[in-house]
């Protein structure tokens, strides 16, 4: 059997552009998702990453845009719901944010894959300060917080930090895209 060749295989591109995206390397993953979403328009990873990339360029409309293709396309995707519920939470565009749909979102990404990602716990804090519910907020970052102080990742530490203070004073979060990880 020959092997796969990269150039029309719509998974490898996606795959590659997940890798770039990892290493910080934007543009080349929103090259390598567009290249996959050619060959293969209803890639769900592929539209995750191509809305990854798009939101850590600032593009945050075009990247809302991609979020719900992926979501139509595999709506499980807990990836997927994650990175769609922070841009609804923390959107500085009010047109772009919705608490509610957040909350959904990050408590179907909770209930099917627990409570040990802080990133996970880091956006349904910012949903439920989205919608308000600033108690709820403070007790997941601070739940977040546990666990990155116990992993030593002191930039996310930092962060929640932060994101508590803000819900202390009731203050939701505003992320003009960049920040997920």
């Amino acid at each position: 059997m020959e092997p796969h060749h990269c150039r029309d295989n719509d998974l490898a591109h996606a795959y590659l552009a997940d890798l770039l995206l990892r290493e910080n390397r934007i543009e080349e993953a929103r090259s390598q998702a567009e290249e996959a979403l050619r060959i293969h328009p209803d890639n769900s990873v592929a539209q995750n990453n191509l809305a990854l990339a798009l939101f850590r360029e600032g593009r945050l409309s075009e990247a809302v845009d991609h979020w719900k293709r992926s979501l139509e396309l595999k709506p499980d995707s807990l990836n997927g719901q994650c990175n769609f519920a922070w841009v609804l939470a923390t959107s500085p565009d009010p047109a772009l944010r919705n608490g509610a749909r957040a909350v959904q979102l990050t408590e179907n990404v909770l209930a099917r894959a627990g409570r040990d990602n802080p990133s996970v716990l880091r956006a349904a804090g910012a949903a439920y300060a989205e919608a308000g519910q600033f108690d709820k907020a403070i007790a997941l970052a601070e739940e977040a917080l546990e666990i990155t102080r116990a992993q030593g990742n002191q930039a996310l530490s930092e962060d929640l930090q932060h994101n508590i203070a803000n819900y202390r004073n009731q203050l939701p979060l505003r992320d003009p895209g960049v920040s997920i990880r």
